[in-house]
């Protein structure tokens, strides 16, 4: 669903969307042979590994669970209608055209930029600054090239420490 552009997780299809599929680790942490053991050892790796985007924090499985029939009904009606796959060119171009306008209307003469680096210079934060600043840093987007650094890291902490087993 993700190279389709229609994952259920917007925070994930987002990422998956800005940085492509070598920006990701997905792998086999551990082969479960008994069904019923399955919640368990999810939770286990999830305590474990901390993965940044489940949204749930305790593992659950719909295994076996059956929607009614009416239940199937208003399911396929809500999604009547939703555009489903990626998004067109047009609108890809589209939306980048907007994207880049709104970034040049923040840009400033180059004089005002120095003046005001300028007057700030040497000037202490305050506790309070700092951290709102911190605060505002969550969920920054950061570089295709500092991603894919870190998922590399990340790559070789886990062979390193041997977490996985194969």
């Amino acid at each position: 669903m993700l190279a389709l552009g229609r994952h259920h997780s917007p925070k994930l299809q987002y990422a998956w969307s800005k940085y492509g599929a070598e920006g990701f680790l997905f792998m086999v942490v551990e082969r479960v042979s008994d069904k019923s053991d399955l919640v368990t050892r999810e939770q286990k790796w999830l305590d474990v590994l901390k993965p940044a985007y489940n949204i749930a924090q305790r593992a659950y499985s719909s295994l076996g669970v059956q929607h009614s029939v009416e239940t199937r009904r208003k399911m396929s009606e809500a999604r009547k209608g939703v555009p489903r796959g990626p998004i067109t060119e047009a609108h890809r171009l589209a939306l980048s055209k907007a994207a880049k306008a709104r970034d040049q209307a923040h840009l400033c003469a180059p004089e005002a930029v120095a003046k005001s680096a300028e007057a700030r210079r040497g000037a202490k934060r305050s506790e309070e600054a700092v951290a709102k600043m911190k605060f505002a840093a969550i969920g920054r987007k950061w570089p295709r090239e500092v991603v894919l650094a870190r998922a590399a890291s990340l790559r070789a902490t886990l062979a390193r420490k041997k977490v996985f087993q194969r």
